[in-house]
């Protein structure tokens, strides 16, 4: 019986030698040369030919799902039967209060309007951001200075752009494309002019309550990789009637690029009036909520989730599915039931962000997600918000190098691993999954260049605190990891220095008989005695992560800095936890590795790096 040919091998030689093996098998064949020149070709072209079939037939069966597509419109195809509509760039917003200095004469208006699309611009590196008013608002009546206030006025990023187009009812399944890709879809604005009216359209959402007069738009990214609009079929959704004039009007963004903006300045007049004044708003630190259109494995990864949820909030998931798709200004996101906390509130989901400008959200801010969450989530459920903990990392960094295998210096090399720290930082933390990983952070900077040959990294944990005048403060302060556990008479706390009815203190820790934990005191130094308070002012719970201070009262307004080493050289932060570097107290050291450079006569100047 002959040998079976094998066709769906994807490698040359292999399938080569299938043909080949195949032939010889058959009595017509089994004597011949089939490494003769002429049948040789002929193999190779056979050979050829199978590959690129077998190879056409893989990718297309690939991109035939959504996990192993790899080609945009494939993968926006099976989202899209997910009922899925990939991100489009964001722009980016912030809350100002603007003043306008009047003429202080008796014909000035008594409030101005302040109209949408009215232009500001904000520079950053050199490059000039537009931004625009995003709703008409009117000014405070002029106050005695001749001053108008506009307060909690919303800025966006961007550009207006508006189009026209023709609704032809006899073109099947118009579709109306937006000709740019930087537009962002939240700011779509669809009207159809009947009769010298506009009526608005309003974004498909929900199917359920349709019918054939409801007023909604569909959106979608097409195989141009833009986004286009259509309506419905009169079954479900109303269509424009023929020749009907559709105006649509939307923000053209830079998206990310305009985040973390803090200066403004007016690019045009208010009613005639030139002196205008723009500062942040107290709830915003600068612009943030800007985002870059949605990749490929965004997609791949949250249509599925978007399509489990179906736009309702039951599971953790669901929750961070529906914030993340309706709300900006997300960095990081955790969300938790309550029955996970460690003290168990039943009826209660747990939401943690890091926003994408500042450490914590405002309240403008948590209203906003709440709204959005409004009938999305179980009534019987109650979303609170937990403010992210952030656990600081001091390191102090050593490595050794040899620059006979790079063309670096010591400094450039230096400053090399310095960088390599920020990335580690960017990439890897700085998030609530985001994982210490001692060797995976050693092995980043060892492959940062050729001529780093090992390093080592001290690594400790602190948070800071402030005090409050005329009072006996308190502190709970829980880190993301365990704390070292020792018995050594050696304080593992640094010490924390402060000054009370002028006298100068500082806070140690000293072990306790026959516990893990340690208890803290003050201390003061006494003609150069060293003085212990007979209370203890604070508690190491070192399987806890967590460090406890009482009765600490201080002269003025201090803040001190509680740093502890870690228990592990991993450290997971857990529900509201995130860990980041602190890159201004980042201390890096580079030696030169004498056994490298200098052989084994290098041996007795070689420093080993102390165990910490």
């Amino acid at each position: 019986m002959p040998n079976q040919l094998n066709t769906s091998d994807l490698d040359f030689n292999s399938l080569k030698a299938s043909i080949k093996t195949y032939l010889q098998s058959q009595s017509e064949f089994n004597d011949w040369d089939f490494d003769g020149s002429g049948l040789n070709v002929l193999l190779d072209v056979l050979a050829y030919n199978t590959q690129q079939n077998a190879l056409t037939s893989h990718l297309a069966l690939n991109e035939a799902f959504l996990d192993s597509a790899q080609l945009r419109n494939n993968v926006v195809a099976h989202a899209k039967l997910l009922g899925y509509v990939p991100r489009s760039v964001t722009a980016s917003s912030v809350k100002v209060d603007i003043v306008v200095s009047g003429g202080g004469n008796s014909g000035d208006p008594n409030d101005l309007v302040l109209a949408r699309g009215t232009k500001f611009t904000a520079i950053q590196n050199g490059e000039q951001y537009n931004f625009i008013v995003n709703e008409t608002t009117v000014s405070d009546p002029v106050n005695s200075d001749g001053e108008y206030h506009f307060n909690n006025v919303e800025l966006k990023e961007g550009t207006y752009k508006a189009l026209a187009f023709k609704n032809d009812v006899s073109i099947n399944n118009q579709r109306f494309e937006i000709p740019e890709d930087n537009v962002d879809i939240n700011s779509i604005e669809v009207s159809a002019i009947v009769d010298n009216r506009s009526i608005n359209y309003f974004k498909f959402t929900n199917i359920s309550g349709l019918d054939e007069t409801s007023l909604v738009y569909f959106i979608q990214e097409n195989i141009n990789q833009k986004y286009e609009i259509y309506f419905g079929d009169d079954v479900i959704g109303r269509l424009p009637d023929n020749l009907t004039r559709v105006d649509i009007s939307y923000i053209y963004s830079q998206g990310a690029n305009g985040n973390r903006l803090k200066v403004f300045n007016a690019a045009e007049n208010i009613e005639g009036f030139s002196n205008i004044s723009v500062s942040l708003n107290s709830s915003n630190t600068g612009s943030y909520g800007g985002k870059d259109r949605e990749g490929i494995e965004s997609i791949r990864h949250n249509a599925p989730l978007a399509f489990v949820s179906q736009n309702r909030a039951v599971t953790a998931d669901d929750y961070k599915t529906i914030i993340l798709n309706d709300f900006g200004a997300v960095d990081a996101i955790s969300v938790w039931g309550g029955e996970n906390d460690p003290e168990p509130k039943y009826g209660t989901v747990y939401i943690s962000i890091k926003p994408l400008s500042g450490n914590t959200l405002s309240d403008a801010q948590k209203t906003e997600i709440l709204s959005l969450l409004d009938g999305k989530n179980i009534i019987t459920i109650t979303p609170e918000f937990v403010d992210p903990e952030y656990t600081q990392l001091r390191l102090s960094v050593f490595f050794k190098y040899n620059l006979k295998q790079t063309n670096k210096s010591k400094a450039e090399l230096t400053q090399l691993v310095s960088d390599t720290v920020g990335t580690y930082n960017d990439d890897y933390l700085n998030k609530f999954d985001g994982v210490y990983r001692q060797s995976e952070f050693l092995g980043s900077i060892d492959d940062a260049d050729i001529g780093i040959l090992s390093s080592n990294v001290y690594t400790y944990m602190f948070k800071t605190i402030t005090t409050s005048v005329g009072i006996a403060n308190t502190f709970d302060i829980q880190f993301a990891g365990k704390i070292e556990s020792t018995s050594q008479d050696e304080p593992i706390m640094t010490k924390v220095p402060f000054t009370y009815n002028g006298i100068s203190y500082f806070l140690q820790d000293e072990p306790i008989t026959g516990s893990v934990d340690r208890m803290i005191y003050r201390y003061r130094i006494n003609n150069g005695t060293k003085i212990r308070s007979a209370q203890p002012y604070g508690r190491i719970f070192t399987t806890e992560g967590r460090v406890t201070l009482s009765n600490l009262r201080t002269d003025t307004a201090e803040t001190l800095i509680i740093e502890v080493p870690p228990a592990s050289y991993d450290i997971a932060p857990s529900r509201n936890e995130l860990i980041q570097i602190d890159e201004t107290k980042l201390v890096v050291s580079g030696e030169l590795d004498t056994i490298s450079a200098g052989g084994s006569a290098g041996a007795k100047n070689y420093k080993t790096t102390i165990r910490q």
